[in-house]
């Protein structure tokens, strides 16, 4: 179970398997090496073909159990191939590997990674980037009320049970933000350039000089330069953010939408 995103800059690949299709196929592609991997420990020489697990699903009616074939999910996947040599020189490819316009944040978020992330807002809001976040949340009512029920149904989702917060000033005139809030705003099913650019500013992944022109214009042209190093971070759920937010960024200079799906 995992955020699902995906960088919507048109390409060949898109346009032939549309990105449902493709994100199936990467699915059935992790899916089968994750199998191959968990049954080679044990059975080393066992053919492929003779592979399978026993696959689990949350559906609204409770989970359901099927029995998968590995090389079935390696064929799904193989629509993928005639299309990974044109991902090397694409400038949606945030993650630098075929089909690396989309990326995932792992469930269960750790406890580690969603504190990192509260971390990441301004230290006021008196600030530029303070302001903007204030009204953000105010003026579009940030209701993390989905993510609190995902808490409650046990720690598959979140290793917290409750979420994290981040708190400005004093009792009078208070003002909070929760990590359900935030990804609230974060996960919406669509994300626009400019959205996208202002949740990276939000978490400081963008800054420096150029920030307050950007403030002031919101042209998603000239953007600031991205503050974060994902593959220098070691904790998964940090690391997965920070690809993340590498993703809106490069959504937002392209001048496109990021898709998500959880």
């Amino acid at each position: 179970m995992a955020v699902e995103w995906v960088v919507n800059y048109d390409c060949q690949a898109k346009q032939e398997l549309d990105t449902e299709g493709i994100l199936g196929a990467l699915r059935a592609r992790g899916q089968a090496e994750a199998i191959i991997e968990v049954i080679r420990r044990d059975e080393p020489d066992k053919p492929i073909e003779d592979m399978t697990a026993q696959h689990r699903a949350f559906t609204p009616e409770g989970v359901t159990t099927k029995e998968v074939r590995v090389a079935d999910l390696l064929q799904q996947a193989k629509s993928l191939e005639p299309h990974e040599a044109a991902c090397e020189e694409c400038p949606g490819n945030v993650l630098g590997h075929p089909f690396g316009c989309f990326g995932e944040i792992s469930y269960p978020f750790t406890a580690e990674g969603e504190r990192w992330l509260l971390d990441q807002l301004p230290e006021s809001v008196d600030t530029l980037v303070g302001v903007f976040l204030k009204g953000a949340k105010e003026d579009l009512e940030w209701d993390g009320a989905p993510y609190a029920a995902l808490r409650r149904q046990g720690d598959g989702f979140f290793e917290l049970k409750r979420a994290p917060v981040k708190k400005w000033g004093r009792v009078l005139g208070r003002f909070v933000v929760s990590a359900d809030e935030l990804y609230y705003a974060m996960f919406p099913a669509e994300i626009q350039p400019v959205h996208a650019a202002m949740l990276c500013v939000f978490v400081g992944a963008i800054g420096g000089e150029k920030l307050p022109r950007f403030l002031n214009s919101l042209d998603t042209r000239a953007l600031p330069d991205f503050q974060f190093d994902p593959d220098a971070e070691d904790e998964r759920t940090t690391s997965q953010l920070q690809m993340y937010f590498e993703g809106l960024y490069t959504a937002a200079r392209l001048g496109v939408t990021v898709s998500i799906d959880q």
